[in-house]
C-alpha cells in the first residue's frame, strides 16, 4: 500500500497546485460623479452632466482567449432652462482617468433621448469585448453627448468616470527574492501527526520553449524534505504553468502549459477542468507500464474574508476552495483507485499565499486512507514588505558538533542604514578565525569574508580572534573581538573591505582582556571590557577615533570583588555602562548584582561607586543596555524567585528602565524591575533592541535538551508594560526547537535594522558527524 500512498501525497502536490494561484475579483464597481453644478440662474439653455456610472465585468474563457462583457447603468441630468434633444454617450476603455479619444479604445455609442429641463435619465449599456480583451487595470469613461449636438455652457462636465476593473494580480507577487514562510502540520490515520518548516521563494527565471518563466521553490513542501520548482508565466491574462523539478516534475505534460488562472475571476464562479487518460508518469503495480490517471477539478472564489495565522491578521484575503477527483487505472488489473482531494487556500492582498488547508481520501485496497495538511504563515518578505518571522541561514560549518557552548562563542550584529554586519567565530578553513557576513534588509547573504584570521598554528583559545562587538558611526563599522589575550579592533566597510592590516590594532594592555562591548558618540566609539589585572577582575575602558587612533585606556570600576560582563549605550550627552558586581568575591553568588555608571565622552566616570541597578535576593547575571531616546531600559538574568535552589536555579528575565541620570524608574534595585519573563525554566543570555516603538528582549531556553529549548522572546513597551502576555508564559518563539535531539540554540543577539529586528544564535549541534551553524531570523515588528 506504500506505493499508492506515495502516489497520493505527490499527485495532490503536483495536480492540485493547478489552484495554487487564483485571485479575487469582487465583480461589483461603482463611481459617483461629485462636483456636478447644482440648477440656478447661470445654467444655459441645455446643460448635461453625467451623474453615476455603476459597471460589472463577468467574463468566460474559451479557446479563443478570455471574452468579457461589461454591463451596468448610467445617470444623465439635464441642469438647463429648456429640454435637451437626444444625444449619444460614447464610452471608452483607457488606461487612466483622462480621455484620450485619438488612443483610448473605443467601445460602444448609446442613443440618450430627449430630456426636460431639471429631469434626468437612467440608461442601461451592455458592452461585448473583443475576445482576448478585458477590462481588467483598466477604466470606462463615457463621453456625454458625444457629438456635441446640445449646446451647452460647460462641455467639461460632460465626461463619467468608473472606478478601475481589479484584475486580482495584486494577490499573486512575482517579484524576485520574495518569500513565504510556512508552519506545517500533517496528520492522517496512518500516521503520527507531525510538524514541519517550508519556505516558498521566488528564485529566478527558467527560459522553456523560448517562454520566459518566473521560478517558485519549495524547499519542504507537505513535509518531503525535498525541494521542488515550479515554472510560472504571469501575463494580463493570468498565469500559466510550464512544468517543474522534483514532484512538481510528475505533471503531465499533455496538459503542459496549463492555465492556473484566468484575469479576472469572478467571485463564487466555479471553473472546471476535466483530462482523460494521462499519462500519470510512473509504474505503480510494477508491470513496466506508467498507469493513466483521469483529472476532474472544481475551483471556486469563494469569498472575501479575514484570516489568523501566526504571522498576523489580514483582512483583505481571499478564500479559494478547490476539489478533484483523481481516478488511476492500473494496467495489471484495469481495477481504478479513487482519490479524493478538497483544498482552501488564503490569499492576502499585497502580499500572497497566507494559509492552506489539505485533505486527502481514498480507498486502496479496501483500506481507507486519509491525510490532513495545514501550513499557516509564520512571515514573509513581498515586493520589499515584511511581516512576521522569517527564518534565514548566515553560516555553515563553523565549528565540529560538542557540547561546548564557548566555540564558537557570541556573534555580533551592526547594521549601517541599509544592510547588517553579522561577526562570527569560524573553526573551518580557510577562514579560520572571525568573519563577517553582510546581509540585506531582506536577508540575502551579499558577502562574507574574513575579519581576523587566527594566530599561524593556533589551535587554543588564546590566539583565536573571537566573542565580537559591532557598532557602527555613520560611515564604518568597528569590530573589536578578542585575540591573545588583549581587545583588538578593526575598521570594515558597509562592503566589508577591511580598512586595517590584519589581524587589527590592539586596544588594551596587559595579558587577559575579554568580552568587549562597544558604543559610538557621533564622535569617537568607547569601548569597554573584562580586564584581570594584579589578582583583581574589572572593567576598563578606551576611547577609539573612527580612523583607528586609540586615544586612552581608562579604568571604570576596578574594586574589591569582581567586576564582569559590562554593557554599554549612549544617550546623546553621556554613556551608561552597566556591569555584574559580585562584591564578596567572584561568581555567581548571592551578592552577584547589577551596577551601573555614567560616564563621559571624555571618559569621565560620574559615578565611581556605581549605581545600583538590581540587588534582589539571588545572583543577578548578564546585563544588556540600550537607550530608547528617552530613557535606557536594562535587561538581565534574575534568580530573585529561586535564590536557594542548586544549580541550575529557574533564573528568569528582568529589566529596569534607567533615566539619563541614573534614577531608576521602575521602582528600588532591592525589590523593583518588570518581570520579563518567569516561566519555570532556566534562562540565560537575554538581549534587547528597540524598534522605536517598543523593546524586544530576547533570551535561550538552553540547560537541557528538554522542551522548552530555543530562542524565545518578549516584546516591551517605552513605559515598560508587556504587550503580548503575562511573564510566566513560555514566551514568543523564535528560533523553533533544534532539528536534532541533541541540540540547543545558544549566544542570541537581536538589532533592530530599520524594518525588521535581525536575529541570529548558535545551533551548537552535538550529534556526532555534524557542524555547528549560525542561524537567524527576519523579525518584523
Amino acid at each position: 500500500m506504500s506505493r499508492p500512498k506515495k502516489i497520493a501525497v505527490r499527485l495532490h502536490a503536483a495536480l492540485l497546485g493547478l489552484v495554487l494561484w487564483i485571485p479575487f475579483y469582487t465583480g461589483s464597481l461603482q463611481d459617483k460623479w461629485e462636483g456636478f453644478p447644482a440648477l440656478g440662474s447661470e445654467a444655459f439653455a441645455q446643460d448635461l452632466s453625467g451623474s453615476f456610472l455603476t459597471l460589472t465585468q463577468k467574463c468566460k474563457w474559451k479557446d479563443t482567449g478570455v471574452q468579457c462583457k461589461i454591463s451596468g447603468k448610467f445617470k444623465i441630468l439635464n441642469l438647463g432652462e429648456e429640454k435637451a434633444p437626444s444625444s449619444k454617450v460614447r464610452f471608452f476603455l483607457s488606461d487612466d482617468s483622462v480621455l484620450d479619444e485619438d488612443n483610448d479604445l473605443s467601445l460602444k455609442e448609446v442613443k440618450v433621448g430627449s430630456i426636460s429641463a431639471g429631469k434626468s435619465k437612467t440608461k442601461s449599456v451592455k458592452i461585448n469585448l473583443s475576445p482576448g480583451i478585458s477590462a481588467s487595470d483598466k477604466i470606462v469613461i463615457a463621453l456625454v453627448d458625444a457629438d456635441n449636438s446640445v449646446p451647452e455652457t460647460d462641455e467639461t462636465n460632460n465626461v463619467i468616470i468608473s472606478d478601475m476593473f481589479p484584475s486580482g494580480t495584486q494577490f499573486f507577487p512575482f517579484e524576485q527574492g520574495n518569500i513565504w514562510e510556512f508552519q506545517g502540520t500533517i496528520s492522517g490515520n496512518t500516521e503520527s501527526p507531525s510538524s514541519y518548516v517550508n519556505t516558498r521563494m521566488v528564485t529566478g527565471n527558467k527560459e522553456l520553449n523560448g517562454v520566459t518563466t518566473t521560478v517558485f521553490t519549495e524547499s519542504n513542501s507537505d513535509n518531503s524534505g525535498i525541494a521542488i520548482d515550479e515554472y510560472l508565466v504571469k501575463d494580463d491574462q493570468g498565469i500559466t504553468f510550464w512544468g517543474g523539478s522534483g514532484d512538481a516534475g510528475i505533471f503531465p505534460s499533455q496538459m503542459i502549459p496549463f492555465h492556473r488562472v484566468y484575469f479576472p475571476l469572478q467571485l463564487k464562479t466555479p471553473v472546471k477542468e476535466s483530462f482523460k487518460g494521462l499519462d500519470l508518469g510512473e509504474d505503480i503495480d510494477g508491470d513496466g507500464m506508467n498507469e493513466t490517471t483521469d483529472v476532474n477539478t472544481t475551483v471556486t472564489v469563494a469569498a472575501f474574508e479575514g484570516v489568523v495565522v501566526p504571522a498576523g491578521t489580514f483582512s483583505n484575503s481571499v478564500r479559494i476552495n478547490t476539489e478533484a477527483k483523481l481516478s488511476i487505472m492500473l494496467s495489471v488489473s484495469h481495477k481504478k483507485v479513487k482519490f479524493n482531494v478538497t483544498q482552501a487556500e488564503w490569499f492576502a492582498d499585497g502580499l500572497g499565499p497566507v494559509k492552506r488547508n489539505i485533505s486527502i481520501s481514498a480507498r486502496i485496497q479496501g483500506q481507507k486512507f486519509s491525510e490532513q495538511v495545514i501550513e499557516e504563515l509564520n512571515g514573509a518578505i513581498s515586493g520589499g514588505e515584511g511581516t512576521g518571522i522569517v527564518h534565514i541561514p548566515i553560516a555553515d560549518g563553523v565549528a565540529t558538533a560538542d557540547s561546548d557552548t564557548t566555540n564558537p562563542g557570541k556573534t555580533a550584529i551592526g547594521f549601517d542604514g541599509t544592510n547588517y554586519l553579522v561577526a562570527f567565530y569560524s573553526e573551518t578553513e580557510p577562514a579560520s578565525g572571525l568573519n563577517g557576513a553582510i546581509i540585506s534588509g531582506n536577508g540575502s547573504i551579499l558577502n562574507t569574508f574574513l575579519i581576523s584570521p587566527n594566530g599561524e598554528g593556533c589551535s587554543t583559545w588564546p590566539c583565536k580572534s573571537t566573542n565580537p562587538a559591532i557598532a557602527f558611526d555613520g560611515a564604518n563599522y568597528l569590530v573589536v573581538f578578542v585575540r591573545d589575550g588583549n581587545i583588538y579592533g578593526m575598521r570594515v566597510s558597509p562592503s566589508g573591505v577591511l580598512l586595517d592590516d590584519e589581524p587589527g590594532f590592539q586596544i588594551s594592555s596587559g595579558t587577559i582582556n575579554w568580552l568587549p562591548a562597544i558604543a559610538f558618540d557621533g564622535n569617537d566609539f568607547m569601548v569597554v571590557w573584562n580586564k584581570y589585572y594584579e589578582s583583581q577582575n574589572g572593567i576598563y575602558a578606551a576611547k577609539v577615533t573612527p580612523e583607528g587612533v586609540l586615544i586612552n585606556e581608562f579604568p571604570i570600576s576596578f574594586s574589591s570583588g569582581e567586576q564582569i560582563n559590562p554593557s554599554i549605550a549612549f544617550d546623546g550627552s553621556n554613556y551608561f555602562l552597566v556591569y555584574r558586581d559580585t562584591k564578596s568575591g567572584s561568581g555567581l553568588t548571592e551578592d552577584a548584582d547589577i551596577y551601573g555608571a555614567r560616564v563621559t565622552p571624555e571618559g569621565n566616570v560620574l559615578d565611581p561607586e556605581g549605581i545600583p541597578v538590581s540587588t534582589a535576593p539571588g545572583y543577578q547575571d548578564g546585563p544588556q543596555i540600550i537607550f530608547d531616546g528617552a530613557s535606557y531600559f536594562v535587561v538581565w538574568t534574575d534568580a530573585r524567585n529561586d535564590p536557594d535552589a542548586q544549580f541550575p536555579p529557574c533564573s528568569d528575565i528582568f529589566g529596569a528602565r534607567i533615566n539619563p541620570d541614573g534614577m531608576l524608574l521602575d521602582g528600588p534595585s532591592d525589590t523593583g524591575g518588570i518581570a520579563i519573563n518567569t516561566y519555570s525554566s532556566p534562562k540565560w543570555n537575554p538581549r534587547v533592541s528597540f524598534d522605536g516603538e517598543h523593546f524586544f528582549v530576547i533570551w535561550e531556553y538552553s540547560y537541557s535538551y528538554d522542551e522548552p529549548v530555543g530562542i524565545f522572546g518578549a516584546k516591551v513597551s517605552a513605559d515598560g508594560n508587556l504587550v503580548n502576555g503575562p511573564s510566566d508564559q513560555i514566551g514568543l518563539p523564535i528560533s523553533g526547537p533544534p532539528l536534532s535531539s541533541t541540540g540547543r540554540f545558544v549566544h542570541p543577539d537581536i538589532l533592530f535594522g530599520g524594518n525588521a529586528y535581525l536575529i541570529d544564535w548558535v545551533n551548537n549541534s552535538e550529534a556526532i558527524g555534524t557542524m555547528k551553524d549560525i542561524q537567524g531570523a527576519l523579525l518584523f515588528p
